[in-house]
């Protein structure tokens, strides 16, 4: 049967990058690698024997591995999946610990029922937003209306800025670890 799942005939277009949106799974523990085309380390995080899944097209294999990028700022992929985590653990344990217990975890992509996306800084995004800033403060300095509209027109073809650069973005949570749900404030259920 294994056979029949490995085929390079019968592939679809899609427009997702990520097709789970939610699953539980026992968590398999990690591996970390250096990132390709930057400087930083990405994080595979790995479960295993998935139940409960949830995804735009078929998804029928045992196992599911999120990669993201390592980071240290709570404002980043991994500093909210990992918020998402010490909710449901004690202080002194840490992501090594929670290998082998079962996590439900959530795609944050705002479809379906589903949590929204949540604010991640994005360099690209943040430049918008200064340039945006800076046509908005030259729009209100300006008198000359060729000048004005010009400067207007820009401004209007910018597409949407964010605020200081964090856009909403589809992230991985933890909503519960064993039996804790985050509704019990850290007390098995």
């Amino acid at each position: 049967m294994t056979e029949d799942l490995v085929s390079v005939r019968g592939l679809i277009d899609s427009e997702f990058d990520e097709i789970v949106r939610s699953f539980d799974g026992i968590f398999d523990g990690y591996e970390t690698a250096k990132a390709s085309g930057y400087e930083g380390t990405r994080i595979d995080l790995k479960f295993k024997d998935i139940d409960n899944v949830i995804a735009v097209s078929p998804y029928n294999f045992p196992t599911k591995v999120i990669n993201m990028g390592l980071s240290n700022k709570n404002g980043s992929k991994w500093g909210i999946f990992s918020n998402s985590l010490t909710a449901f653990i004690p202080d002194d344990e840490d992501i090594k610990d929670c290998a082998d217990r079962v996590m439900d975890l959530e795609f944050c992509d705002g479809e379906g029922g589903r949590l929204p996306p949540k604010p991640i800084w994005n360099r690209d995004a943040q430049t918008e937003w200064k340039r945006a800033v800076a046509l908005d403060s030259a729009i209100a300095a300006e008198k000359d209306a060729d000048v004005l509209s010009n400067l207007q027109q820009e401004r209007a073809n910018m597409e949407e800025v964010y605020s200081n650069g964090e856009v909403p973005t589809p992230v991985w949570v933890v909503l519960s670890v064993e039996g804790v749900t985050a509704g019990s404030m850290g007390t098995p259920t």
